[in-house]
């Protein structure tokens, strides 16, 4: 396994090395795989088939200041940081079984030689007694194939939990309050730090090494751009369509929102609810609008929405399409 040594240059940002891995698969030549190990500032890394506003809660990862970019493969969002590891392994093997157990076995019997229990399990997960510690995706060009996953280190569970809002049952029922129990970061079950950890891992998978600076760093930059471009991890969703029906007091509701490139293209509101205004005068309100908690809130504060429907209240109309403001995480 050829190990691209990253480790002695200065933290680099998520694009850089979605960038690498580009240049990897397309320009360079390497006989053997090639394995990866980097970390990066907080980030959320967006799945490539996944729509940006509805993964994320903008506001928090603002107010964070954590990073948002979009990968070239498909699978869930996740969070980053620097107290978490991401492993990339390339390889020309793109007709075996199973897409991810070839090599994500690397990582399960090396974190195993520590004395834990790891399991790779489900679609993509790997997880210790039940817990998980690390999420894989994959995406193929040509005949190259790219795996890359996260191992949860150390990392800020406030931040994973509170970046990724939308559906926060993916990780627990009550999630808010028992997010621990679902997943995990690894530092708790061994005595070692994150740098030691990290030279672990290298040298349990590493045959070969070769240095960062070696390779042809303006063409890797040259690929990370289109990582930083608010196009790339913002408008590059794939045109969706809402539909929700949902009984309040005020009457029971179909809310059909067509939403293209993140902003609204249509919405019709129909039910059997009573209009106090004309009603296609609110939906209008919001074509052109991106979908997001906050501009949907600048919206209803000029098109009020218990002026236009009868006893509706606007946190109920926004709950229909995004999450109420979190709670406090319970440590």
């Amino acid at each position: 396994m050829l190990y691209i040594n990253t480790k002695t240059d200065a933290l680099k940002d998520c694009g850089f090395y979605f960038g690498l891995e580009e240049y990897l698969i397309k320009d360079f030549k390497a006989k053997e795989d090639i394995f990866l190990l980097w970390n990066v500032v907080p980030t959320v890394m967006i799945g490539r088939h996944q729509v940006t506003s509805i993964e994320i809660d903008q506001s928090y990862v603002d107010q964070n200041n954590i990073e948002i970019v979009r990968r070239n493969s498909g699978g869930g969002a996740v969070y980053t940081d620097t107290g978490c590891l991401q492993f990339s392994f390339i390889t020309d093997k793109i007709s075996h079984k199973d897409i991810f157990t070839s090599h994500i076995k690397h990582i399960v019997e090396t974190v195993n030689k520590l004395g834990l229990k790891a399991e790779f399990t489900g679609r993509n997960d790997i997880l210790h007694e039940g817990r998980k510690f690390s999420g894989n995706a994959e995406f193929i060009h040509k005949d190259k194939m790219v795996i890359h996953g996260t191992i949860l280190f150390n990392s800020n569970l406030d931040n994973l939990i509170g970046s990724l809002t939308p559906d926060k049952a993916k990780l627990t029922k009550h999630a808010i309050t028992s997010v621990k129990a679902r997943v995990l970061n690894i530092q708790s079950l061994v005595n070692m730090d994150l740098d030691s950890f990290y030279d672990f891992v290298v040298n349990e998978i590493k045959t070969k090494v070769i240095e960062l600076n070696t390779l042809d760093l303006n063409l890797i930059n040259k690929y990370s751009e289109k990582f930083r471009t608010e196009e790339w991890n913002y408008g590059k969703n794939p045109k969706f369509d809402i539909e929700k029906s949902v009984k309040f007091d005020s009457g029971n509701f179909v809310f059909r929102v067509e939403v293209k490139q993140n902003k609204v293209q249509n919405m019709k509101i129909t039910g059997d609810y009573f209009s106090l205004k004309k009603i296609q005068d609110f939906e209008n309100a919001f074509i052109g609008v991106p979908f997001t908690y906050d501009d949907f809130v600048k919206v209803t504060k000029t098109f009020k929405v218990k002026e236009y429907i009868y006893k509706l209240r606007t946190k109920e109309f926004l709950g229909v399409f995004f999450e109420q403001k979190k709670r406090r995480i319970s440590k």
